[in-house]
């Protein structure tokens, strides 16, 4: 998940920057730049918004290895389009399905990170992520002065094949180790298949997960004696 959204994030950041500095390169007024940002940030939002509906009908897995190389293809196109609106609607698509990849990491994550350790991991994402995006407006500018915008959307495109290789390579890993679900954690989950942190056992929840961390409390010195 961490590679993954970085990778997206300082793609995705030079992409931007690579469309608007094109497009005033070529002329285009200013108004139609602010409609091809507008149309990427509809996209992200349908994409968000659909997500639920899309993973009622179809498995998340296939979700993300056509979400991952339809990016690449739509990128690849968009190294042939000349008009500002055409990267506007080309980026509204890419925007489209980045959401389903990131609803789908991001609840994995969740899943499988220890709850003691939450905040700890979303941070980790979150820092590396906004890092690597630090520097995709200087690439952009760079590629922009020195090559045609086909070949700069070609590049884009040929980082996103490789996140994408990558995304599919480990796409195993997603899946629940062994089968399992959390409900079926014999660490996490009670008698009856809950989860025993609700404090059905008669002893305080919030103790049990602070003692699986690695914190004492007198709860958990009570219940250890």
């Amino acid at each position: 998940m961490t590679i993954w959204a970085a990778g997206i994030n300082f793609v995705f950041g030079a992409l931007i920057y690579h469309a608007i500095l094109t497009a005033g390169r070529q002329g285009a007024p200013a108004a139609s730049i602010g409609l091809l940002l507008t149309l990427a940030s509809v996209g992200g939002l349908v994409g968000a918004l659909g997500a639920p509906l899309v993973f009622s009908r179809v498995r998340p897995m296939t979700v993300v290895v056509f979400a991952s190389w339809a990016m690449v293809a739509l990128v690849v196109v968009m190294s042939q389009a000349r008009q500002t609106w055409t990267y506007g609607l080309l980026f509204g698509l890419v925007f489209l399905l980045s959401p389903l990849l990131g609803v789908i990491f991001q609840s994995r994550a969740i899943e499988l990170t220890p709850d003691a350790m939450q905040g700890r991991v979303a941070t980790v994402m979150g820092t590396v992520g906004e890092v690597l995006q630090t520097p995709a407006p200087l690439l952009a500018g760079v590629l922009v002065a020195w090559q045609s915008p086909t070949v700069v959307a070609l590049v884009f495109a040929a980082a996103l094949a490789v996140l994408a290789a990558y995304t599919t390579a480990n796409l195993r890993r997603l899946g629940a180790p062994d089968g399992t679900g959390p409900d079926d954690d014999p660490q996490r989950a009670g008698p009856t298949g809950t989860d025993s942190t609700d404090g059905t056992d008669g002893t305080d929840g919030t103790d049990q997960d602070a003692g699986r961390a690695g914190i004492v409390t007198p709860a958990t010195e009570e219940v250890r004696g």
